[in-house]
């Protein structure tokens, strides 16, 4: 067992062993942070992806951290400081995550949400061919099923998924070959829009 700050180094040397030690070291009370500032499940999850998606970008500076443990909850209280920033700009939404709505039942708080996480999902899907793209899209952003896409695309709806499955695995392939594996075991944690469901 190594002590934060040994793994801290040793992320900062671009370990990934080390980093998925502090991952999974931390990421059920980060969660649990997420939940008491945000009041949802999913704006949670989002906000430990971008945590430790800004953890592992700015690996080259951990070796400099003498409080480990300290650093990562600042991140999830800076992390939650933007994300009710961003909420509030709108007082409805506000008074509907303070009152423990899903976010998941409202499509126009999750467009508030602007995270690293989903800048990278989005720099991933832009290289994607047109068609799997605007599959992705109208799938993952849209929400409508095979069916509709294919009504909508003049396709096949096992094509729409044909489509879909090229485009997951070349984002999460995208995602670990750029940024590396780190990047994607975040992203297996809490899938978010990578994953078939």
């Amino acid at each position: 067992m190594y002590n934060e700050k040994e793994l801290f180094r040793r992320i900062g040397e671009s370990d990934e062993s080390a980093f998925a030690v502090i991952f999974h070291r931390y990421k059920s009370s980060l969660f649990d942070y997420g939940i008491k500032i945000t009041k949802s499940h999913t704006a949670a999850e989002e906000l430990v992806q971008e945590c430790f998606v800004k953890l592992w970008l700015a690996r080259q500076n951990l070796p400099a951290i003498d409080n480990p443990a300290g650093y990562l909850h600042m991140m999830a209280r800076n992390a939650g400081v933007d994300y009710l920033r961003r909420l509030s700009l709108d007082a409805g939404l506000q008074k509907k995550v303070w009152a423990g709505i899903s976010e998941s039942d409202n499509p126009t708080l999750q467009k508030v949400q602007v995270s690293e996480t989903q800048r990278l999902i989005d720099e991933a899907v832009a290289q994607l061919p047109p068609q799997q793209r605007e599959v992705f899209l109208l799938s993952r952003y849209e929400g409508l099923n095979y069916e509709q896409i294919g009504e909508q695309l003049g396709i096949a709806g096992n094509t729409v998924k044909n489509h879909l499955v090229k485009a997951l695995k070349f984002v999460r392939e995208y995602l670990g070959k750029k940024y590396g594996n780190p990047i994607v075991l975040v992203l297996v944690t809490f899938p978010g829009l990578l994953f078939i469901n």
